[in-house]
């Protein structure tokens, strides 16, 4: 199954909990799934495969969209860094 797991300002040092819960997961379920791991206002984490992408606040992004329908995942998983956001 393809699976997009998406969550916003995924950072080294991973201390945060929403941080730990992306990267276990996106880990985890990519031991069995093929999967995009994707974060905005973030950075690049390779040994975890993540890729930063720009976006604005509501997530309305041309690149982010584009890497997202490129991949053209099953399944869009979203970690919110808070539990009240727009998306």
């Amino acid at each position: 199954m393809k699976i997009c797991l998406l969550s916003e300002r995924l950072a080294p040092p991973l201390d945060e909990g929403f941080k730990n819960t992306a990267i276990h997961l996106k880990d985890a379920l990519a031991a069995q799934h093929e999967v995009l791991g994707l974060t905005c206002f973030g950075q690049d984490i390779p040994e975890h495969d993540i890729i930063n992408v720009p976006a604005n606040r509501l997530l309305l992004s041309l690149p982010l969209w584009r890497a997202i329908a490129r991949f053209a995942p099953e399944i869009v998983y979203y970690i919110p860094t808070a539990s009240a956001t727009l998306p």
